[in-house]
Protein backbone atom coordinates (compact mmCIF):
# COMPACT_ATOMS: atom_id res chain seq x y z
CA UNK A 1 0.00 0.00 0.00
CA UNK A 2 1.50 3.66 -1.25
CA UNK A 3 1.63 6.74 1.56
CA UNK A 4 -1.59 7.50 -0.50
CA UNK A 5 -3.59 4.64 -0.06
CA UNK A 6 -2.48 4.40 3.49
CA UNK A 7 -3.60 8.27 4.41
CA UNK A 8 -7.01 7.42 2.69
CA UNK A 9 -7.09 4.52 4.94
CA UNK A 10 -6.47 6.16 7.77
CA UNK A 11 -8.92 9.19 7.44
CA UNK A 12 -11.68 6.63 6.57
CA UNK A 13 -10.43 3.99 9.39
CA UNK A 14 -11.16 7.36 12.04
CA UNK A 15 -14.55 8.68 10.33
CA UNK A 16 -15.53 4.89 10.54
CA UNK A 17 -14.86 5.01 14.46
CA UNK A 18 -15.78 8.32 15.47
CA UNK A 19 -19.43 7.21 13.55
CA UNK A 20 -19.71 3.61 15.01
CA UNK A 21 -17.55 3.67 18.29
CA UNK A 22 -18.37 0.88 19.72
CA UNK A 23 -15.32 -1.47 20.12
CA UNK A 24 -13.96 -4.46 22.56
CA UNK A 25 -11.45 -3.32 25.06
CA UNK A 26 -9.66 -5.91 27.72
CA UNK A 27 -6.57 -4.95 29.97
CA UNK A 28 -4.11 -7.10 29.25
CA UNK A 29 -1.40 -8.31 31.90
CA UNK A 30 -3.51 -8.68 35.08
CA UNK A 31 -6.55 -10.75 35.76
CA UNK A 32 -8.51 -12.73 33.29
CA UNK A 33 -10.80 -10.36 32.52
CA UNK A 34 -12.74 -10.77 29.26
CA UNK A 35 -12.97 -8.04 26.55
CA UNK A 36 -16.11 -5.55 27.67
CA UNK A 37 -18.03 -3.38 24.75
CA UNK A 38 -16.82 0.40 25.26
CA UNK A 39 -17.59 3.52 23.52
CA UNK A 40 -14.62 5.22 22.40
CA UNK A 41 -14.54 8.72 22.31
CA UNK A 42 -12.90 10.46 19.79
CA UNK A 43 -12.56 14.61 18.87
CA UNK A 44 -11.69 15.53 15.58
CA UNK A 45 -9.70 18.24 17.65
CA UNK A 46 -7.62 15.61 19.07
CA UNK A 47 -4.99 14.73 16.31
CA UNK A 48 -2.15 12.20 18.61
CA UNK A 49 -3.93 9.48 17.50
CA UNK A 50 -5.43 9.08 21.36
CA UNK A 51 -9.03 7.11 22.01
CA UNK A 52 -10.39 8.13 25.50
CA UNK A 53 -13.16 5.70 26.96
CA UNK A 54 -15.50 6.63 30.18
CA UNK A 55 -15.09 3.85 32.45
CA UNK A 56 -16.35 2.48 35.93
CA UNK A 57 -13.63 2.72 38.79
CA UNK A 58 -15.76 0.16 40.28
CA UNK A 59 -15.57 -2.70 37.54
CA UNK A 60 -14.04 -3.42 34.31
CA UNK A 61 -11.35 -1.98 32.58
CA UNK A 62 -11.78 1.26 34.97
CA UNK A 63 -11.10 -0.83 37.93
CA UNK A 64 -8.59 -2.90 36.05
CA UNK A 65 -6.69 0.17 35.22
CA UNK A 66 -6.95 2.15 38.73
CA UNK A 67 -4.83 -1.02 40.03
CA UNK A 68 -2.35 -1.18 37.86
CA UNK A 69 -3.01 -2.36 34.20
CA UNK A 70 -0.47 -0.04 31.83
CA UNK A 71 -2.01 -2.01 28.44
CA UNK A 72 -5.05 -2.76 26.47
CA UNK A 73 -6.46 -4.36 23.55
CA UNK A 74 -8.41 -2.83 21.21
CA UNK A 75 -11.00 -4.73 18.38
CA UNK A 76 -13.27 -3.07 16.20
CA UNK A 77 -15.45 -3.27 13.59
CA UNK A 78 -17.19 -0.55 11.80
CA UNK A 79 -21.35 -0.91 11.08
CA UNK A 80 -21.62 -1.72 8.06
CA UNK A 81 -18.27 -4.36 8.66
CA UNK A 82 -16.17 -2.80 5.80
CA UNK A 83 -13.82 -1.61 8.41
CA UNK A 84 -11.92 -3.84 10.92
CA UNK A 85 -8.95 -2.67 13.31
CA UNK A 86 -6.79 -3.95 15.90
CA UNK A 87 -4.09 -2.20 18.55
CA UNK A 88 -2.38 -3.03 21.38
CA UNK A 89 -1.01 -0.17 23.42
CA UNK A 90 -0.89 2.24 26.87
CA UNK A 91 -3.89 2.66 28.86
CA UNK A 92 -4.01 4.88 31.75
CA UNK A 93 -6.62 7.49 33.89
CA UNK A 94 -6.36 10.67 33.35
CA UNK A 95 -7.70 13.39 35.60
CA UNK A 96 -8.80 16.02 32.72
CA UNK A 97 -12.14 17.73 33.69
CA UNK A 98 -11.99 19.69 30.50
CA UNK A 99 -11.47 16.38 28.69
CA UNK A 100 -14.01 15.32 30.55
CA UNK A 101 -16.18 18.35 29.35
CA UNK A 102 -15.52 18.32 25.71
CA UNK A 103 -15.72 14.35 25.53
CA UNK A 104 -19.20 14.39 27.40
CA UNK A 105 -22.17 13.08 25.41
CA UNK A 106 -26.19 12.77 26.61
CA UNK A 107 -25.39 8.96 26.09
CA UNK A 108 -22.17 9.19 28.84
CA UNK A 109 -24.76 11.25 31.20
CA UNK A 110 -27.19 7.75 31.19
CA UNK A 111 -24.14 5.86 32.88
CA UNK A 112 -23.13 8.23 35.50
CA UNK A 113 -25.90 9.51 37.77
CA UNK A 114 -24.09 12.64 39.02
CA UNK A 115 -22.79 13.43 35.38
CA UNK A 116 -19.62 15.04 34.70
CA UNK A 117 -18.43 14.43 38.87
CA UNK A 118 -19.91 11.25 39.20
CA UNK A 119 -17.31 9.84 41.91
CA UNK A 120 -17.40 6.02 39.73
CA UNK A 121 -16.63 8.23 36.91
CA UNK A 122 -13.05 7.51 35.44
CA UNK A 123 -11.57 8.65 31.87
CA UNK A 124 -9.22 6.29 30.34
CA UNK A 125 -6.98 7.18 27.66
CA UNK A 126 -5.49 4.49 24.82
CA UNK A 127 -2.59 6.33 23.14
CA UNK A 128 -0.97 2.69 20.82
CA UNK A 129 1.92 3.68 18.63
CA UNK A 130 -0.55 1.82 15.80
CA UNK A 131 -3.49 0.45 14.71
CA UNK A 132 -3.61 -2.69 12.34
CA UNK A 133 -6.69 -1.86 9.85
CA UNK A 134 -8.22 -4.05 7.06
CA UNK A 135 -10.74 -2.79 4.48
CA UNK A 136 -13.17 -6.04 3.93
CA UNK A 137 -15.14 -6.04 0.87
CA UNK A 138 -16.93 -8.81 -0.82
CA UNK A 139 -14.80 -8.44 -4.09
CA UNK A 140 -12.08 -9.16 -1.57
CA UNK A 141 -13.44 -12.13 -0.58
CA UNK A 142 -14.20 -12.95 -3.81
CA UNK A 143 -10.11 -12.75 -4.73
CA UNK A 144 -9.15 -15.14 -1.57
CA UNK A 145 -11.19 -17.36 -3.10
CA UNK A 146 -9.94 -17.20 -6.68
CA UNK A 147 -6.34 -17.33 -4.95
CA UNK A 148 -6.79 -20.46 -2.89
CA UNK A 149 -8.61 -21.83 -6.01
CA UNK A 150 -5.43 -21.22 -8.14
CA UNK A 151 -2.79 -22.81 -5.69
CA UNK A 152 -1.80 -19.24 -4.25
CA UNK A 153 -2.02 -18.34 -0.36
CA UNK A 154 -5.54 -16.50 0.03
CA UNK A 155 -4.28 -13.88 2.85
CA UNK A 156 -2.15 -12.28 0.07
CA UNK A 157 -4.98 -11.16 -1.87
CA UNK A 158 -6.19 -8.44 0.00
CA UNK A 159 -2.55 -6.91 0.62
CA UNK A 160 -3.86 -3.51 -0.53
CA UNK A 161 -7.05 -3.23 2.07
CA UNK A 162 -4.44 -3.58 4.57
CA UNK A 163 -2.06 -1.24 6.79
CA UNK A 164 -0.38 -0.44 9.71
CA UNK A 165 -1.40 3.23 10.10
CA UNK A 166 0.22 5.59 12.84
CA UNK A 167 -2.25 6.61 15.57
Amino acid sequence: MDHEDIAELTEEFWKVLDDSRVVMLAGIGTGNAPARPMTAQTDEDIKDGSVYFFASRGEGIGREVLAGTSQACFTFQSKDNGILASAMGPIAAVNDQAMIDKLWTPMAATYYDQGRSDPDLVLLRFTPPEFEVWRASTGGFLKAVAYKLIGKDAGQAHEEDRATIPA
